[in-house]
């Protein structure tokens, strides 16, 4: 899927430390689809698929910087 590159992207992700042997990660992989724009971040953290449920205070925090940064 590809978006308009004006359009700001925030995608939040686990934590991968098991790339395979070309360095690849669901990380690479997700950084490649943020190149398009200049207002995109790529935020990972600890924890399983429901990381809006279980890291609920970090992605809120991290949701208003992301935001705040957009209006400068």
């Amino acid at each position: 899927m590809t978006l308009p590159s004006v359009l700001p992207e925030m995608i939040f992700t686990k934590k991968d430390e098991n790339g395979n042997e070309e360095d690849k990660s669901n990380i690479t992989f997700l950084n490649t689809q943020l190149d398009n724009g200049e207002s995109n971040k790529l935020v990972t953290m600890e924890g399983h698929h429901y990381l809006h449920w279980m890291n609920y205070k970090e992605v809120s925090d991290q949701v208003n910087e992301f935001l705040e940064g957009l209006s400068d």
